[in-house]
């Protein structure tokens, strides 16, 4: 006996039509994946956008003395992967307890700062979500200065954002 299969049709990358080129925030979200642990361009963190935006045929434009990237999301809340976070004045406290009882206190402040996200995890009930986040030109302070300008991956979870403002824009559009 003989069976004859068929397959009609092509696989395709979760999110992207069959035969349609990436999007905007696809490949921005690839290229940083892609510089992972690389410094790009002078390792500042809106050129790791910049650039980003560049691989992917655009590129951000100014309003009001400002950088806009894209169009605004609504809220944090509504961020996809491949959007481009915007930090302004943004303070986060994360307290950890240690194993013998003590509190480790690490306090992250971004008078201004740009990042793209990788990754946001919707929290449980009413809480805020959980962002990954891909970005350079930060780090601790003791870290050397090389290091920190190199592209990295960090998970924030709003839950300690104390102050500021994060704002979220879609890649390509206006």
């Amino acid at each position: 006996m003989m069976i004859t299969l068929v397959l009609l049709g092509t696989l395709s990358a979760p999110g992207q039509d069959d035969g349609a080129a990436p999007s905007v925030s696809q490949t921005v979200l690839e290229f940083a994946r892609s510089n992972l642990g690389r410094k790009v361009g002078n390792g500042e963190c809106a050129t790791l956008a910049i650039e980003g935006l560049k691989k992917a045929g655009t590129q951000p434009h100014f309003k009001d003395g400002g950088v806009v990237w894209g169009a605004e999301r609504g809220s944090i809340e509504e961020a996809q992967p491949g959007d481009i976070i915007q930090f302004a004045n943004v303070t986060f406290i994360v307290r950890k307890k240690l194993p013998r009882g003590g509190m480790s206190t690490f306090t992250y402040s971004f008078p201004r700062h740009t990042a793209i996200l990788a990754a946001i995890k919707k929290a449980k009930g009413d809480g805020p979500p959980v962002l990954t986040i891909l970005h350079q030109n930060a780090g601790l302070v003791d870290q050397p200065e090389e290091e920190r300008r190199k592209v990295s991956e960090w998970t924030i979870d709003l839950k300690d954002l104390q102050n500021g403002d994060l704002t979220a824009f879609e890649p390509g559009k206006r």
